[in-house]
């Protein structure tokens, strides 16, 4: 009886040395390969940040100020064309100055009469305030970029952010750079499954790790270029924005079994 049990547990050992030694034949490991596909799409949506400020004796007076000229800004960008709903309060002074801030400074206060040394006023400290706003405005019609950069500079404002462009929808582009860059992948490890004398088999793993962004995927800057004068009363648009293409990109990455040629 013993054996029979010895002999009949060299036959299981042989069969499943046997079966291992198949399956490596068959199964010599696996390749992993990254692909990445680029497509590029063309913006619907800039963004353009306008800052200013209006100075004055008193934080009221400040902000009346302020207010006029938003307002006088408001009606300048809605006249070419921009809606009202386009044009968002955006100032962020809230955060640590605060929207009004003091400005020390002095002032010269006259004189009765000149002193012996040839001074007709006192100097003595004065405070004014300045108050700080900003308006993005959401450009949908690329032509009229430039008229807002030029509405912008006819109203003395000098802090304008440079235009970001945004496609808002990039899901065809996304789904279309992820098939190439999966069939690239896959095409990556024919070639070095064709080079160590195996093929490619079942996939054992395809992913990504990005996650699409189908609203506002990307950003981009553009060449900004400026001529002639700037006042309100020019014949036409004096700025010249170039838009950019923005890039969509998808990265793939793949696990492939190895099996040996038959």
């Amino acid at each position: 009886m013993r054996w029979a049990a010895a002999i009949a547990g060299l036959a299981v050992l042989a069969l499943t040395s046997g079966a291992s030694a198949q399956e490596g034949r068959q199964n010599p490991g696996e390749v992993r390969t990254t692909a990445t596909a680029h497509r590029s799409v063309r913006p619907d949506l800039a963004i353009v940040r306008l800052s200013f400020s209006a100075k004055a004796e008193t934080p009221r007076e400040a902000g009346r100020a302020l207010a006029a000229r938003a307002d006088s800004l408001r009606r300048a960008l809605m006249a070419i064309g921009i809606p009202k709903d386009s044009l968002i309060t955006a100032s962020r002074w809230y955060w640590w100055n605060g929207r009004v801030e003091s400005v020390p400074g002095t002032r010269c206060v006259p004189l009765p009469e000149r002193t012996p040394d040839g001074r007709t006023c006192m100097m003595v400290a004065d405070t004014s305030y300045r108050a700080r706003d900003a308006i993005e405005v959401h450009i949908h019609d690329m032509s009229r970029i430039g008229a807002v950069i030029d509405s912008a500079l006819a109203h003395h404002l000098t802090s304008i952010s440079d235009p970001q462009f945004r496609a808002t929808d990039i899901t065809a582009a996304y789904e279309d750079a992820l098939k190439e860059a999966t069939a690239t992948a896959r095409r990556q490890a024919e070639a070095i499954a064709a080079a160590s004398g195996t093929r490619v088999g079942r996939a054992i793993l395809i992913g990504t790790n990005e996650e699409p962004r189908p609203w506002t995927p990307a950003y981009g800057g553009a060449a900004v270029s400026m001529s002639g004068n700037t006042t309100s009363d020019s014949l036409g648009p004096v700025t010249t924005v170039v838009e950019p293409s923005i890039s969509v990109t998808a990265t793939v990455s793949g696990r492939w079994e190895l099996i040996n040629q038959p």
